[in-house]
């Protein structure tokens, strides 16, 4: 199989596994957790996932020099962490679907710092398939077709994000390119992320809610593991496969995903824009890929 095939099939089933999360968010949010609490308890449990599994794996791993230690502190503090806080609290000022749209503005900010200091080129088709990438995503989440109207804090969180959410992929290939494998990228994103988190996450409510039902501890370790650590090795493993700014498109396959487990399992009803929507999100995709084609061809 082709390297930029696989590098494809990696970001597609990272963004696939992202797409799960509103099932795990709707389920702790019914037993009583906010938001930044799960977010909390998502990336506490990813770090300890990881980190046991590369001391069983490979204890070299976790090895990193000092002085790259910043490209951690970005992907983990400055990435992760404040685009969760930016992205809950977005939801919390607007709407879960503006919140999306927003996010989802982040491949013209990978796009855009890529060819800063990769020298990625922003090819005409690069260009055409993000924007109908993120029209397609305000179209999925019924931002477009609604009367919603969105505060100044509220937009300005929401884009504040993306740009946080675009700016992993910018962290993640610099420690690539400094010879870190994905899995220690992804350990340290975790950790760096988890301690910045941890004084905004209510443990006492969390620990009162486990005593009530002890079952949740397994329920949250298989909510890390599907909606953080696999999602964040394959999308990792994509991008040594694959330019940012493609594989940030490919990755908004998320809100499709998103989209059509709330129409099959929460029975949400979705219009007609939203099945367009589905349509142009697909196709911004397909037009990346065919540019890969396109270049292989050449």
């Amino acid at each position: 199989m082709k390297k930029e095939t696989v590098g494809i099939l990696y970001v597609l089933i990272a963004g696939i596994l992202w797409g799960t999360m509103g099932v795990f968010v709707n389920f702790f949010d019914s037993e009583g957790l906010t938001s930044v609490d799960i977010a909390g308890i998502r990336l506490i449990c990813s770090a300890v996932i990881m980190a046991v599994y590369i001391l069983i794996k490979n204890p070299k791993l976790f090895v990193i020099k000092v002085r790259d230690v910043w490209c951690f502190l970005g992907s983990g503090l400055v990435s992760l962490m404040i685009f969760t806080v930016c992205y809950f609290k977005t939801i919390v000022l607007s709407s879960m679907s503006v919140a999306a749209v927003l996010l989802y503005t982040s491949p013209v900010f990978v796009i855009l710092l890529s060819f800063i200091f990769f020298k990625e080129k922003i090819t005409k088709i690069k260009a055409l398939s993000c924007i109908i990438c993120v029209a397609g995503c305000a179209f999925v989440t019924g931002i477009i077709g609604s009367n919603t109207s969105i505060p100044l804090n509220a937009f300005l969180l929401g884009v504040s994000s993306g740009i946080a959410y675009a700016l992993y992929s910018i962290f993640s290939r610099f420690a690539l390119q400094k010879g870190y494998s994905s899995l220690t990228i992804t350990t340290y994103t975790f950790i760096f992320a988890t301690i910045g988190l941890i004084p905004l996450t209510d443990f006492p409510a969390i620990g009162k809610i486990m005593l009530q039902k002890p079952e949740l501890g397994v329920i949250m370790a298989i909510t890390g593991l599907i909606t953080a650590v696999l999602p964040y090795i394959f999308y990792t493993s994509g991008l040594e496969r694959l330019e940012s700014g493609k594989a940030a498109v490919i990755a908004a396959i998320e809100p499709v995903v998103a989209t059509i487990i709330g129409g099959i399992f929460f029975k949400d009803n979705l219009s007609p824009l939203q099945y367009f929507g589905i349509i142009l999100v697909i196709f911004s995709i397909v037009l990346t890929n065919k540019k890969i084609n396109k270049s292989k061809e050449k």
